[in-house]
């Protein structure tokens, strides 16, 4: 649903308290224009502004498998394999979806690209470990 402020947001209907008339007006989107919207994220939640960036993440060799037969975006590719571990990238915009699945991995993958993503994620696992000490 995009509103008058042309930002685009979608509605989880179970998290829905009540209903009220709206002054925003609704516009419809067709099938192709939400295909583009969101074909660089994983998910629904999309920022404003923001540009597909390169992401690089390591996934130990037993987990990998999984990645590998079921890709968590269309532009997954392996860029490097060893005996060890399954190097994946993306090109995609980093949003609250992917830092979830990459925290549902816990130890089995590391995420090496972009720095930014890699620190908010090893702080989340941080803040996760200080629960168990």
């Amino acid at each position: 649903m995009v509103n008058s402020d042309d930002n685009l947001f979608s509605i989880a209907l179970d998290r829905i308290v009540s209903i009220t008339n709206s002054k925003s007006i609704y516009i419809q989107l067709g099938n192709e224009q939400l295909k583009a919207i969101f074909k660089n994220i994983v998910g629904v939640t999309l920022t404003k502004n923001k540009k597909p960036v390169l992401v690089e993440f390591k996934v130990n060799i037993t987990r990998a498998p999984y990645l590998e037969t079921k890709p968590l975006h269309a532009s997954q590719i392996i860029f490097k394999k060893t005996k060890h571990h399954v190097v994946f990238r993306l090109q995609i915009i980093p949003n609250l979806e992917l830092e979830s699945i990459f925290l549902s991995y816990g130890k089995d993958l590391e995420v090496l690209k972009p720095v930014d993503l890699r620190e908010k994620i090893k702080v989340q696992l941080y803040a996760a470990s200080d629960l168990y000490s």
